[in-house]
C-alpha cells in the first residue's frame, strides 16, 4: 500500500470509524485482526506476510476462532475517537477513548505501521513513549513512539514549488553511461535514475508511480514537473477520487495499484465509487490471492517434508531388500569358505574357489581386516539376517508406499483449498518460547488462584519461593502485591493489563492480605505495583523486595470462592 493511499486513508477511516469501538485484537499466522463494533466493516485485517504489510477492511474473518491468539486486551471495548495518518509515512494512528487504567483514566494509541521495518501493530499509553504491547513479524523492530517518523524527504508532493529545484531530477546523470551504449539503453537508464530520484526525494511519490511518470515523460523535467504539481494540487483539495491503476511492467506491485486521486498517466484504470469498494477490489485481485498462496506454501511445508522423509525411507528399504534377497548367495559363500577353510589366510581381499557342482569357479570377497573365522561368520550372519528380514522389509516397504500415497494426496488437498481459514487450520501452532515453557513449569510450585479466564494469582509458600516468584517468574508488566508493614507472602497477578478491572485488583490484594501475619485483621493495607518497579537489594536474604511507585489499597483478607 503506497504512501499516498495511506495518507488519504487516514482521513477516510477517521470519518468511518469515529464512534466505533474495538472489541478484540486477535493474532494469527502473519496477520492481525481488529474486531470492530458500530463500524462500516466488522473486521480490519493487517497482513504482514510480505515485506510491506497490507490493511484489509473486510466483512469476514480470515482465521478460525480457535486458532487466533488474543492480543492487547487493554483495548477491548475502547471507543475510537480519531484516526489520522502521519504525513506520507504509511502509518495510521488510532486514538482510543480514555478507560480505567489500574484505578486512573488513560487514553491509548494504536499505531498501524505499514512500512517494512517496524512491527505492524503497537499499543501505546497516552503518556508513554515505550509500547505497552506490539505484534508483527518476529524480526521487525519496535518503534520508539507512536508518532516516530523516518528522516523527512527533501520535498513533499503537497508543497512543490512551481519549478524543480536545481539538481533534483538530474541525479544519476547520463554522463555515467558509456557513449557507445545504444540509445534505448541510455533512455531506459535515464528514466530509471529519474524515477529513483523522485521516489527518494519527494514524499508521497512511491517507486511504482515514479517509474510510470518518468516513462511517459521520458524523464524530461519540463514535462515531468507540471504533472507532479498537478498531483499535489489534487491531494491538497482532499476530494478523494479512488482509482485502481494497472502497471504491468511493475509486476505484483503495479497490479491494481490504488491511488486516491486521478493520475496523469497512460495506464489502464478503473474508477471506484468509495474507498471500501476500491480496497475490496484490490484485496480480491492482489492481496488475498497472494496471502492464500503464502498460507498454502506454509501449510504444505510439513507435509512436503514428510513426503521427502518417506521417499528416503523407501529408497533405504529398497537397498535393504536387495541385500536381504542375497541371503541364499551369502549362505553359499559361507559353506564354500567352511569347506575350503584350509586355503584361507588372514589378509586376503578375495579367494577363488571351485563350486560344489564342479563346473565353475566362485570368487568370494573377503575383509582383509578380519580373521578367517570372522569372515566365515560374517557370511552366515548376513544370510540369517536376510532370511529373517526379507518378509519384514517387504511388508514395511508396502506400508511406506501406502503412506507416501496418502501424504501426496494430502498435498493435493492442500493445493485445492482456497480459503485462508481452511489453510490456517492446517498450519502448526507456534511453539511457545523458552521463557513461556519455563514459566509453565515454574508455576506448578506456587499456590494458584484463577480469578477469571484472563487473570491468575500466584502466591509464594516460603522465602525461597517468594524470591523465585518475584524475581524470576513474574514478568515486568505483572502486578506484584504484598501486605504493607507486616510479614507475608509475595503475590503476583498474571494477566494484568492497564484496563484490568478494579475488582480483580481488590481480589488479588485480599489474597495477599490473607497470606500475611495480618490475616486476622478486619482491614489490611496492601501495596501493589508493576513488577518492573520491584527489585531485590544487593546482599539481602531470599524473599526480600523493595517496591517503588507502589500504590496502597485497603482490603479485607479473604480467598476467592474456588482455589
Amino acid at each position: 500500500m503506497n504512501s499516498m493511499t495511506v495518507y488519504a486513508l487516514g482521513a477516510e477511516l477517521d470519518r468511518m470509524l469515529s464512534g466505533a469501538s474495538i472489541t478484540a485484537v486477535r493474532r494469527f499466522p502473519e496477520g492481525i485482526t481488529l474486531f470492530l463494533k458500530n463500524a462500516p466493516f466488522p473486521f480490519a485485517h493487517i497482513l504482514y506476510y510480505r515485506r510491506e504489510p497490507e490493511l484489509v477492511p473486510s466483512d469476514r474473518e480470515l482465521a478460525p476462532r480457535n486458532r487466533g491468539i488474543e492480543e492487547m486486551a487493554a483495548v477491548d471495548g475502547r471507543r475510537v475517537e480519531r484516526v489520522h495518518s502521519i504525513g506520507f509515512e504509511r502509518v495510521l494512528v488510532v486514538e482510543l477513548a480514555p478507560g480505567s487504567e489500574w484505578g486512573r483514566e488513560e487514553s491509548l494509541l494504536l499505531r498501524i505501521d505499514l512500512t517494512p521495518a517496524a512491527k505492524a501493530l503497537a499499543l501505546y499509553g497516552g503518556s508513554t513513549e515505550k509500547p505497552l504491547a506490539s505484534a508483527g513479524a518476529k524480526k521487525a523492530r519496535k518503534t520508539a513512539g507512536p508518532n516516530e517518523t523516518l528522516p523527512p524527504r527533501r520535498l513533499s508532493i503537497l508543497e512543490l514549488p512551481p519549478d524543480p529545484p536545481p539538481g533534483l531530477l538530474e541525479e544519476g546523470p547520463l554522463e555515467a553511461l558509456s557513449s557507445s551504449a545504444p540509445d534505448h539503453t541510455r533512455r531506459w537508464k535515464h528514466a530509471k535514475a529519474s524515477a529513483d530520484a523522485l521516489a527518494r526525494s519527494i514524499g508521497g511519490i512511491d517507486p511504482v508511480l515514479a517509474g510510470a511518470l518518468s516513462k511517459i515523460t521520458e524523464a524530461d523535467p519540463a514535462r515531468l514537473w507540471p504533472l507532479l504539481v498537478e498531483i499535489g494540487a489534487r491531494l491538497r483539495a482532499g476530494a478523494w477520487d479512488w482509482r485502481l491503476y494497472e502497471f504491468p511492467e511493475e509486476g505484483e506491485a503495479g497490479a491494481a495499484a490504488l491511488y486516491p486521486v486521478e493520475l496523469p498517466v497512460d495506464s489502464p484504470v478503473r474508477r471506484m465509487q468509495t474507498v471500501l469498494e476500491a480496497l475490496d477490489a484490490r484485496a480480491a485481485e492482489v492481496v488475498m490471492p497472494s496471502y492464500v498462496a503464502h498460507l498454502r506454501r506454509k501449510a504444505a511445508v510439513q507435509t512436503g517434508k514428510a513426503v521427502k522423509r518417506l521417499e528416503k525411507l523407501g529408497r533405504n528399504l529398497e537397498q535393504d531388500l536387495v541385500e536381504a534377497e542375497r541371503s541364499e548367495e551369502y549362505r553359499h559363500y559361507g559353506n564354500l569358505l567352511v569347506t575350503h577353510r584350509h586355503l584361507l589366510k588372514a589378509g586376503l581381499q578375495e579367494i577363488v574357489l571351485r563350486d560344489f557342482s564342479g563346473d565353475r569357479d566362485v570368487t568370494v570377497p573377503l575383509d582383509p581386516a578380519r580373521s578367517v573365522e570372522r569372515n566365515i561368520r560374517l557370511y552366515f550372519t548376513k544370510a540369517k539376517k536376510g532370511e529373517k528380514g526379507n518378509l519384514i522389509i517387504r511388508n514395511r516397504k508396502r506400508e511406506v508406499e501406502r503412506e507416501i500415497a496418502r501424504t501426496r494426496k494430502a498435498l493435493d488437498r492442500i493445493a485445492a483449498l482456497g480459503t485462508s481459514a481452511e489453510l490456517i487450520a492446517l498450519i502448526p501452532p507456534e511453539k511457545p518460547s523458552r521463557a513461556a515453557e519455563r514459566d509453565a513449569g515454574a508455576a506448578k510450585r506456587f499456590r494458584r488462584f484463577p480469578l477469571d479466564a484472563t487473570h491468575t494469582v500466584f502466591v509464594g509458600r516460603s522465602d525461597a519461593e517468594n524470591d523465585i516468584l518475584t524475581h524470576e517468574f513474574a514478568s515486568a508488566s505483572d502486578l506484584w502485591f504484598h501486605a504493607q508493614g507486616t510479614p507475608g507472602s509475595h503475590v503476583v497477578l498474571k494477566g494484568a493489563h492497564r484496563s484490568t478491572p478494579h475488582s480483580v485488583i481488590e481480589a488479588a490484594a485480599s489474597i495477599a492480605a490473607y497470606f500475611s501475619k495480618a490475616r486476622s485483621s478486619s482491614t489490611v493495607p496492601v501495596i501493589y505495583a508493576e513488577k518492573r518497579h520491584v527489585r531485590r537489594p544487593r546482599k539481602s536474604k531470599a524473599g526480600t523486595a523493595l517496591c517503588s511507585r507502589g500504590k496502597t489499597i485497603f482490603v479485607k483478607p479473604a480467598l476467592p470462592e474456588k482455589e
